[in-house]
């Protein structure tokens, strides 16, 4: 039995043969009608929902067809039981395919997201239909400006995978198309990697279990196959005291409220790239939870969670000083969807040495939420926060060319005394501040009804008792638009509750 720490804590028996033969049976049996179905050229692949896929889904509202092939769709339900719609593929990008999204009759309008990829959607009564030619792409579509209970489509295009393996081999661990229950299939509901071993998803696998990454150096997971989860034990990928780790091309799918995704916990080095995460459920279902780790890149991810999608923790045991720190981290050419909570933030726990050298840039917030119950109410909550409980240092931290394109609260840096009502109580007894905190190139084109939005809140610490003054130092924002209007230093959206502990310039739009 191997145990590691705080978040690896209870991991099943590691596999020990990584040549097994887990390339499934997708053959075995039909998939249900509008599933989807089976194809396979040199420049497109698509894959139906397996017959034996666990969950029963609600009846899709769209239907996707890729170079004129029934594509499969997922589907749940977010919070306010509107329909959450996602599906891969596999292309040539020398070769670019044609989607067909045929939408219901009640839909007036819809929007292709991010713009980035400037695709040119035609529509000719119900049908939808669009290029895709870019690799990778992550293509949100969005119907009559209703991002909560509409139905929404999250399609994600991957590159065909040039060196996909086509079975185990002693380093790898191959899931082939089809659905594999890790219990039946191996004994063991979690599969445990503690070497340089690989363990490759293929394109139409879905694999029903956790995978945990334990004192690993040199392994990956990788390829374009799904990683799912609907019962409550634990986190379905998890990164514990490894280094120079790999995540690739994947997905993530949580069906489950208050449980958490991915994680790393006291991680050093690790490489993310083209993965997604779909977490509709409400609450408690974050995208990724970064802990006490460095040296991590993040680029051309996707994270739609009913929690934070992406939060920095400090969840070490002892005082923040005597922690391992969160620093060096990168993430790039992100899409960030929070139902609620927060898009991007660094707490709310701070038990780490320090935050610093922080970096979001190039990035998309399609949809950021505080909360369905408690709209308004919660000064913890933003598309990009810095929100402690635990009194620590955040230094260097950077913002850059961050494209907005719905949210309540727009940034929030605080230190307060606790969250959620009192229930997650705070630790303002040790020292703390923000400093050398940048905004550079933002913009949040659109406002909803709410008093809270597009607001940008700044609360230090005053010192009460013998807890010592935090102050946000050296605060600056820059090129900073807010429905399509500069940011000024007097500008309404500010809410300031401590200004003689904040010091900010706003330059380069006054």
């Amino acid at each position: 039995m191997k145990k590691t720490g705080v978040i690896l804590a209870g991991l099943a028996v590691s596999i020990g043969c990584f040549a097994m033969d887990l390339s499934g049976t997708p053959e075995s049996s039909a998939p249900p009608s509008g599933r989807g179905e089976r194809f396979e050229s040199d420049c497109l692949r698509l894959y139906p929902v397996p017959a034996e896929f666990p969950l029963a889904m609600p009846e899709a509202a769209l239907t996707v067809r890729v170079d004129g092939h029934a594509l499969g769709l997922y589907v749940d339900r977010n919070f306010w039981q509107g329909l959450v719609h996602f599906a891969s593929f596999d292309f040539d990008p020398a070769q670019p395919v044609t989607v067909e999204i045929e939408l219901p009759e009640t839909v007036k309008t819809f929007r292709l997201l991010p713009e980035k990829y400037g695709l040119r959607p035609e529509r000719q009564g119900r049908t939808v239909s669009f290029t895709v030619a870019e690799p990778d792409s992550m293509i949100t579509l969005v119907t009559d400006e209703n991002y909560r209970t509409a139905p929404v489509l999250h399609l994600f295009a991957n590159a065909i995978d040039p060196d996909a393996p086509s079975g185990s081999t002693p380093n790898v661990c191959y899931f082939g198309p089809g659905y594999h229950d890790l219990q039946a299939e191996t004994g063991s509901d979690e599969l445990v990697v503690s070497g340089s071993e690989t363990v490759y998803l293929a394109s139409g696998a879905v694999v029903d279990g956790k995978i945990a990454l334990a004192h690993a150096d040199g392994a990956a997971v990788r390829g374009h196959g799904m990683l799912m989860r609907n019962r409550y034990e634990g986190m379905l990928l998890t990164t514990g005291f490894s280094r120079n780790i790999t995540y690739d091309g994947f997905l993530l799918y949580n069906s489950r409220p208050q449980c958490w995704t991915a994680g790393t916990h006291e991680a050093d080095g690790v490489e993310v790239s083209n993965v997604k995460v779909i977490a509709p459920h409400y609450a408690s279902t974050d995208g990724f939870d970064l802990v006490n780790s460095r040296n991590l890149h993040f680029v051309n991810t996707f994270v739609r969670a009913s929690d934070d999608a992406v939060v920095i923790k400090g969840l070490a045991d002892g005082l923040p000083a005597d922690c391992p720190p969160n620093e060096n981290m990168l993430f790039e050419q992100m899409q960030l969807w929070n139902d609620c909570n927060n898009a991007f933030n660094m707490g709310a726990e701070a038990r780490a040495a320090a935050y610093r050298n922080i970096t979001l840039k190039d990035s998309d917030i399609l949809f950021s939420y505080d909360d369905p119950h408690h709209h308004g109410k919660l000064d913890e909550r933003s598309t990009m926060s810095i929100s402690v409980v635990h009194g620590t240092f955040f230094e260097n931290i950077r913002f850059e060319n961050i494209r907005v394109n719905r949210c309540e609260r727009l940034i929030c840096l605080t230190f307060l005394e606790s969250f959620w009502f009192g229930s997650l109580p705070g630790e303002q007894e040790t020292p703390g501040g923000m400093r050398d905190i940048t905004f550079r190139q933002i913009s949040s084109p659109n406002r909803s009804e709410s008093p809270i939005a597009n607001q940008i809140l700044l609360h230090g610490w005053p010192g009460t008792g013998d807890t010592p003054v935090k102050r946000i130092e050296n605060l600056r924002f820059e090129d900073v638009t807010i429905r399509g209007k500069p940011l000024t230093t007097d500008s309404e959206h500010f809410r300031i509750d401590t200004p003689e502990l904040v010091d900010f310039e706003v330059v380069g739009a006054e």
